[in-house]
């Protein structure tokens, strides 16, 4: 037998009208409107918009995580309770109980001081000396100790007198050798003053004003005036 031979021409006739048929196929257009583009390559489309805004958002969160400090793992310590604790003292102590027999003060007991110390307190005198020989060592302490504090605690303020009246302060000691007395109104005027006051050209009492006198008889009609009005301290130099 003699072989088919299939002619080059033949080919391309052939594969010239597969093409034109697919075309055909492809490209029909719908009654009424334009040709629709195929389905496979708008979803693809679609697919590849979604799949980008993902790793944009992924890339935001991921960049904001970055910044933001991390937090501190929780501790499994429980926490400590502080409490405000008080420091003023109560008056008269917790609970007035008789410091002998523990009977508890009321409307009907009443529990008495003790007047050395006014630590204890008592609910009568027999208590009281029952309770003497267990308390009057500490009774004793008590009652020297608040001795002193009353006598250190006096003294420190001087009197209206030791000021001067006309710089109001306070006259150095002794204050003999530091103020004088004026006989017309008796203030005591310290020696600064006074040298000021005759500078000035005002040999008069700096105080009062009132004239000093140049003898010793019109300063003892002076002082025998305040006496009669008894001042104690005209008085007192007067002997």
């Amino acid at each position: 037998m003699t072989p088919f031979r299939i002619l080059p021409s033949e080919l391309r006739r052939d594969s010239k009208t597969e093409k034109a048929g697919a075309g055909d196929g492809a490209q029909k257009e719908r009654p009424g409107g334009p040709a629709a583009p195929p389905a496979g390559g708008r979803q693809a489309r679609l697919a590849r918009r979604r799949r980008g805004q993902k790793v944009a958002l992924g890339t935001e969160t991921t960049s904001v995580s970055h910044d933001t400090p991390a937090l501190p793992p929780p501790s499994s310590a429980r926490p400590r309770t502080t409490y405000n604790m008080s420091c003023v003292p109560v008056a008269d102590g917790g609970a007035e109980v008789c410091a002998n027999c523990g009977k508890q003060g009321s409307d009907i007991v009443k529990l008495k001081n003790c007047t050395a110390c006014r630590l204890v307190k008592y609910c009568g005198v027999d208590c009281q000396r029952a309770h003497r020989k267990q308390h009057k060592r500490a009774c004793k302490q008590r009652a020297a100790e608040l001795k002193d504090e009353e006598l250190y605690s006096q003294g420190h303020e001087r009197p209206e007198g030791d000021f001067c009246p006309i710089c109001t302060l306070p006259i150095p000691l002794p204050m003999s050798d530091h103020s004088g007395s004026m006989p017309c109104c008796q203030k005591r005027i310290c020696n600064g003053c006074s040298l000021a006051a005759q500078k000035r050209g005002m040999f008069d009492c700096a105080f009062c004003r009132t004239l000093c006198p140049d003898n010793d008889a019109d300063i003892l009609a002076m002082v025998r005036a305040r006496v009669r009005k008894k001042e104690q301290i005209q008085v007192r130099i007067l002997g």
